[in-house]
């Protein structure tokens, strides 16, 4: 009689672990995926702080490395906000080495008080940044304390080269605002649309092209899908954030808010709609591709008018009360009818 042959009992845990790697791959790739303007970021932020490290090599600025560090701090919604960004900057980092000079003139002498003095500092530049909405502002004040406490407890050097090299540590972050806000200038003519027109228009495409690949009957290719997976799992919460630190009024943030979120809804009902079409063998009906077609007609309208900054039109689907074969289409189709009214009330 023949003997059973042993089985490998470690086959599962490898399979398990091999399960495991994929699933981890796909979340990095997800999570590292550039979102719209990720490129032109970097690619600011790193010409900026290579033209500034530039000058501070050449001319041998002493605490140089702040001046590249604020490159990467101060906000780029627009020109103008950065320049806003970086005058707030400056002012706090004049703030700080006023605070810096007239604490060590008063206390610095005695061992005690120079301790006082750097305790007081460290404080005050910890509770900015927790009471301060602007990060930027608010830690640099906090950058000004903390790299004028090791310049002052250098015993090796006199009064003179102490205040010296505090004055240069407050002249250095100027520098880096002059050449960031210069390069933002330049770079905001050769591609003139911001990092929130650039999420929201995406978006809108991302969900049109859905719509039209449904419409036409033509299977989702790998492009789409990616794009409409990787919105709807990254949300809107960097275009909240965006709009919170724009310089817009209080009443039209309100009013994109109230947009975004409709957009969000918008992306996450497109990609419910592509999972359920994955799991669907029958066809879609004439009907429902004729509604689809539409609904992406008047998304592409949406975004022709966000590009050309004016208010959407207004949006009348007559079809929204009729019956789908596509449980998510009446909902899209009101979704997108909300969004030109959110900029009426």
């Amino acid at each position: 009689m023949a003997t059973a042959r042993p089985q490998l009992t470690f086959a599962a845990p490898l399979e398990a672990i091999d399960e495991a790697g994929k699933w981890f791959w796909a979340f990095l790739k997800t999570e590292l995926t550039p979102y719209p303007g990720r490129a032109w970021v970097v690619g600011r932020i790193t010409i900026a702080a290579t033209i500034v490290m530039i000058i501070v090599m050449t001319f041998r600025i002493p605490s140089g490395f702040l001046a590249a560090i604020f490159t990467l701090f101060i906000t780029r919604e627009n020109p103008t906000a950065t320049f806003r960004s970086g005058v707030r900057v400056i002012i706090a980092f004049f703030a700080g080495s006023l605070y810096t000079l007239a604490g060590v003139a008063i206390l610095v002498d005695d061992p005690l008080t120079h301790f006082l003095w750097v305790i007081i500092g460290l404080f005050i530049a910890f509770y900015l940044i927790q009471i301060v909405p602007d990060y930027g502002t608010a830690v640099a004040f906090g950058f000004m304390v903390a790299g004028a406490i090791p310049l002052w407890d250098e015993n090796l050097l006199n009064i003179n080269d102490r205040v010296e090299n505090t004055l240069w540590l407050a002249f250095t972050t100027p520098l880096g605002i002059a050449v960031a806000t210069v390069v933002e200038y330049i770079f905001r003519r050769v591609h003139p649309t911001t990092d929130l027109t650039d999420g929201i228009e995406q978006r809108l495409e991302a969900v049109e092209s859905v719509l039209r690949h449904i419409g036409g009957n033509l299977p989702l290719d790998g492009e789409v899908e990616r794009k409409i997976s990787l919105y709807a799992n990254v949300g809107t919460s960097r275009l909240r954030r965006l709009l919170m630190r724009s310089q817009y009024s209080a009443y039209f943030v309100a009013q994109m808010n109230a947009a975004v979120a409709l957009l969000g809804r918008l992306v996450d009902s497109a990609a419910s709609l592509r999972v359920y079409l994955l799991n669907q063998t029958e066809p879609v009906p004439d009907s429902d591709r004729e509604r689809c077609l539409r609904l992406a007609d008047v998304i592409a309208e949406l975004r022709a008018d966000l590009l050309a900054r004016k208010l959407p039109r207004p949006v009348d689907f007559r079809s929204t009360n009729k019956t789908s074969a596509l449980p998510f289409i009446p909902m899209m189709e009101r979704t997108a009818a909300l969004i030109p009214q959110s900029f009426t009330g």
